[in-house]
């Protein structure tokens, strides 16, 4: 990486180990621990993992560096989530998709946030040092589950992605969960696109306080949803507001449904040796019968 690389870099890992360290609002441990994340990367060779950088800090004549060191212990080697972040393999993104699922650990969204946080800086750390040719994009879906401890991180992060030819999607499950903070609303304030549902009373009321959106109040109430026939949308973005109409095929219908019954007609099917494509189809049949 040249030195602005490693800069930007280097925003997200200190985000990322403040909120492994329990930083919170120091400032002056926040400037310490910056520090001390420059010279352990230094001293090390850029080769530092968890275990070593805990015990950097723990060897540190400053109080505050062995607490943050101490605390660092769950993600050590010898730690409880020690599993998580040792082992030594590198995760590598050359399919055209790849899924994280991430329900072992769905409820500790502390240490998901830590996790995903890691993933998104191995993406963009491989797209950094390659050619740069090709665009990604990166979706994190019910994010509001990770803001209140990443939300410094996305912050950061969605201020430089775009210009390695990346985007940031972050799906919530309500306006107010971009207003919490400062850090919050920035990454709503970088998105280029937002894209809204219908919406309750109660999500109607948090418009009421946005410049932004005050104005279209009567146009996000116009957004319509009919199961099972049509979704509604309001795309927004500069010049750009719109409601638009999303019509599923009936096949596109079945394979996506998110009805237990569907999906446990699918499960048993495949588990009888029948092809994916088959079952959604025989799904399909049996729908229209109903």
């Amino acid at each position: 990486m040249n030195g602005d690389d490693k800069d930007e870099f280097l925003k997200c890992t200190k985000g990322l180990l403040e909120v492994m360290c329990g930083v919170g609002d120091d400032a002056r441990g926040s400037a310490e621990l910056e520090k001390a994340i420059a010279q352990a990367l230094l001293e090390n060779d850029y080769k530092l993992d968890i275990s070593s950088f805990a015990e950097f800090l723990e060897k540190s004549e400053k109080s505050t560096l062995q607490k943050y060191g101490a605390t660092l212990y769950p993600y050590t080697k010898e730690g409880l989530y020690g599993k998580y972040f040792s082992g030594g393999r590198h995760a590598t993104f050359k399919r055209l998709i790849t899924v994280f699922e991430f329900e072992e650990i769905k409820n500790e969204p502390k240490l998901l946030s830590i996790v995903l946080q890691i993933l998104l800086m191995e993406v963009t750390n491989q797209f950094l040092t390659g050619d740069r040719q090709t665009p990604f994009m990166i979706i994190v879906d019910e994010a509001w589950m990770l803001l209140d401890f990443a939300a410094s991180f996305f912050a950061a992060f969605v201020r430089t992605v775009r210009k390695y030819g990346g985007s940031l999607v972050i799906c919530v499950q309500n306006f107010m969960d971009l207003h919490k903070t400062a850090e919050h609303r920035t990454i709503l304030e970088n998105s280029t696109w937002t894209i809204l549902l219908k919406q309750d009373e109660k999500g109607l009321g948090a418009f009421k306080e946005s410049e932004a959106f005050k104005e279209m109040i009567p146009l996000i109430k116009s957004i319509s949803l009919s199961p099972n026939k049509y979704a509604e949308a309001l795309l927004y973005t500069t010049g750009v507001t719109v409601v638009g109409k999303l019509v599923l095929d009936e096949y596109s219908k079945a394979l996506f449904s998110t009805d237990p019954n569907d999906f446990n007609f699918l499960k048993n099917k495949t588990k009888e040796g029948i092809g994916l494509d088959e079952a959604v189809e025989q799904l399909v049949s049996l729908k229209g019968k109903r």
